[in-house]
């Protein structure tokens, strides 16, 4: 996977805005993984995949095959609006960029929760 987080490093940092949306980069890459069937396994880590107990993109070991499933949406919403912090597990301020995520996350209390000099958040 961090080959699909230095590609939106790349992108973003690519423009003087350093904008760039980072869903659709991050599964533009992860798709390339998808579908190199075990092509690109020196970029990526991994040779293959597996979600949710679907065919794996390639046959491989266990040890050279991501497996991986969808979130619950109830408890790990993509930008809702409404959601409710009080209930969800996680939150990605999803279908929204630049200070429209940073919006999302203010009104879901998350923005600015995370420390970086201790690494956790404060919540």
């Amino acid at each position: 996977l961090a080959a699909a987080l230095a590609e939106v490093d790349r992108v973003q940092g690519s423009n003087d805005q350093h904008v760039g949306a980072d869903q659709s980069i991050f599964w533009t890459t992860f798709n390339d993984f998808r579908n190199s069937h075990g092509g690109k396994q020196s970029t990526y880590g991994f040779k293959c995949t597996s979600m949710c107990g679907q065919t794996p993109t390639c046959e491989a070991a266990a040890e050279e095959t991501l497996a991986y499933c969808n979130m619950d949406p109830i408890m790990h919403p993509t930008g809702w609006e409404d959601a409710n912090p009080d209930e969800f597990i996680t939150y990605h301020a999803n279908y929204a960029t630049n200070q429209e995520k940073k919006n999302k996350l203010k009104k879901m209390t998350l923005w600015g929760v995370w420390n970086q000099q201790s690494g956790k958040c404060q919540v």
